[in-house]
């Protein structure tokens, strides 16, 4: 096999501008499984996606109730049982952070119960910066699909 001519390829910058320069922060948490009577590491990330950095931002962290809070490599600014709150610097677009919670998981549990962190990160630049239309009544769709051999169903729901 030959190939004639070499590959071709182009380049080209397509100039973007921002139509509402505010910061789109999230945050994920993460974890292996939770055995009892054990230490459990839980991964904290975090990040601005938005267009503008994000000033005065803090997390908070609502631990499940068969999690006790041992320590974290970045220290929490407050605690409230099981809820932490964590201060964190301005972040960038494009930028982020990461930390770790060390928690103790209860004796009690039991093999293959579910158990829950919540994780909120503020503040909301959502409400503040691309407030929903005066005329939107409030209503949102959910869509899910699968696949049905040949074809594919959907249902849709205002929740």
């Amino acid at each position: 096999m030959s190939i004639p001519e070499l590959y071709d390829s182009s380049y080209h910058e397509f100039p973007l501008s921002t139509s509402i320069a505010c910061p789109l922060l999230e945050v994920d948490l993460s974890a292996g499984p939770a055995l009892a009577c054990e230490e459990q590491l839980i991964n904290v990330t975090y990040g601005n996606q938005g267009a503008a950095t994000a000033t005065d931002v803090s997390l908070e962290i609502e631990l499940d109730p068969d999690l006790t809070f041992l320590g974290s490599t970045l220290s929490p600014s407050d605690q409230n049982g099981n809820m932490l709150t964590f201060d964190l610097p301005d972040i960038n677009p494009n930028e982020g952070g990461e930390f770790t919670l060390t928690v103790m998981v209860s004796c009690g549990l039991v093999d293959e119960e579910s158990i829950s962190t919540m994780a909120v990160i503020l503040p909301d630049f959502n409400a503040t910066c691309a407030p929903p239309p005066a005329d939107w009544d409030g209503a949102i769709i959910e869509v899910e699909g699968e696949c049905d051999g040949d074809s594919i169903r959907f249902a849709i729901r205002n929740i």
